[in-house]
């Protein structure tokens, strides 16, 4: 259940916002419980969606924005967002199961796309502070000026759904997706410590199949000195913090 409400109809939405969901319901059919959550806001809400809006009539093609979406949320750990855009790029974008599947992983099967993802994802990881090598890789496959403005836009428009969602914990109303990583990315030794504390998008593991993230190095190295005990710790404190 989301932590704050989301309004049931666009009627129960503030008034400032119904306008704006209205014109949502028209373009997609129905009104996703992102929106009426972001709705609480009707400045918020216009905002997103001017943004939103502008992009999606910028120079990048709607298969890549979505392969960006994946990307974003896989790193940010953000099941709502997975969820929606796993459906969408299905869907809307016809990506196959297989680029779906490399999109989470910051990857695609086609070149000039894969070179956006790895800016992409090293914008998440370095929050913002990519090298000027990153931008002359990505320009090298292809993307002008215009284009490697609006990746950069991109992942910050996702990074803002992002954090809406898993802080506001917005029920999930598309066929559900779970983030790779344990615990929707949260630090796996703060979650073994009975608190939810976001991962810092670099530090990461994998044990015994599974994915792990954490706040900073420190706490990953905590955690490869002894993985079985934080696991059983964190494992049982989950359902709680979830």
């Amino acid at each position: 259940m989301s932590r704050i409400t989301t309004p049931a109809s666009i009627d129960a939405s503030p008034v400032a916002a119904q306008p704006l969901l209205v014109a949502v319901k028209k373009q997609l059919g129905s009104v996703p419980n992102l929106f009426r959550i972001i709705g609480n806001s009707p400045a918020a809400l216009d905002g997103y969606l001017g943004l939103n809006g502008a992009l999606g009539k910028g120079a990048l093609d709607g298969k890549t924005r979505e392969r960006i979406a994946l990307a974003v949320a896989e790193l940010n750990g953000c099941s709502y967002c997975l969820s929606a855009h796993s459906y969408l790029g299905a869907h809307v974008a016809k990506l196959d199961p297989a680029e779906l599947n490399a999109n989470r992983d910051g990857a695609s099967a086609d070149p000039k796309a894969d070179a956006a993802l790895r800016f992409a994802t090293q914008l998440v990881r370095e929050r913002g502070h990519v090298s000027a090598a990153d931008v002359d890789a990505v320009k090298a496959a292809g993307y002008g000026d215009a284009e490697v403005v609006e990746i950069v836009a991109h992942v910050a428009l996702n990074t803002l759904t992002n954090y809406i969602n898993s802080a506001l914990d917005t029920d999930v109303d598309f066929p559900k997706v779970e983030a790779r990583a344990a615990y929707t990315g949260q630090c796996a030794v703060a979650i073994s410590m009975g608190e939810r504390v976001p991962s810092d998008a670099t530090s990461v593991t994998r044990h015994d199949g599974r994915t792990f993230r954490f706040s900073s190095p420190e706490a990953k190295a905590m955690f490869d000195a002894a993985p079985a005990t934080y696991i059983t710790k964190a494992d049982a404190n989950w359902p709680r913090l979830r």
